[in-house]
């Protein structure tokens, strides 16, 4: 005769035999759903759109979807770039600096980051003016790496708005000025930029009452704007 245990035992078994088909259903029906999701967007990236070709470019740089590849990658990334695309021209600007999918080629990771840069693209213009500070792929200007970090640091981009504020610390492509420096490390910092943190607070420990002052009301006005030249 059935116990009242085993009828319980029993009754769990089932439970956790359905609650298992329902997830596995539910993992196959979001399986097919990703692979559908693919598909189109093949479909629309192989028509020529160039938001289609990013989308499919960033899920083989990241593996979503489908295996992560780089070469294929940087194929979709090149043809969104070739229309025009400024996250793909950042994007492949970024394969190429670094030989991920593509060979290393610094002159033509400027190139794409310009044509990125141009358009108000904010990391693009961040990378431009690191191309200029370190003279790879460029000539070394570092009038033209602070314009390009200006723009950048305007937008709001955290980095760009420490390296410009190294540029005023040490005078490079722009006057010197500790508290047009201050205020880029503290508008970087409060993004929470580590390196500008550290920058900030040593900084502050030689400049004056008035000059802090002066820093944390320019820091206070600052409002992001839009950053095409």
């Amino acid at each position: 005769m059935e116990t009242l245990i085993e009828r319980k035992s029993m009754t769990a078994i089932k439970y956790i035999l359905l609650v298992l088909l329902i997830v596995g259903g539910c993992r196959i029906s979001v399986a097919d759903e990703t692979q559908n999701r693919i598909e189109k967007l093949k479909e629309s990236a192989e028509k020529g759109n160039p938001a289609a070709q990013w989308a499919l470019g960033r899920r083989y740089r990241n593996g979503r979807g489908v295996p992560k590849d780089d070469k294929q990658a940087a194929k979709w990334f090149r043809q969104a770039a070739d229309q025009g695309d400024a996250m793909a021209q950042h994007t492949l600007g970024y394969m190429c600096e670094n030989g991920q999918g593509i060979p290393q080629d610094y002159r033509q990771a400027a190139k794409l980051f310009r044509l990125a840069a141009v358009q108000g693209h904010a990391d693009a213009q961040s990378s431009l003016g690191a191309m200029y500070y370190q003279g790879r792929g460029i000539s070394q200007d570092y009038r033209q790496a602070a314009k390009w970090y200006q723009l950048a640091a305007n937008q709001g981009h955290a980095l760009a708005q420490y390296n410009l504020g190294l540029m005023y610390f040490y005078g490079e492509g722009v006057p010197r000025d500790d508290v047009e420096a201050q205020k880029w490390f503290n508008l970087s910092a409060a993004q929470g930029d580590k390196e500008a943190i550290k920058r900030r607070d040593t900084l502050a420990q030689r400049m004056t009452p008035s000059q802090l002052e002066k820093v944390q009301a320019l820091a206070a006005e600052f409002k992001p704007q839009q950053g095409k030249p």
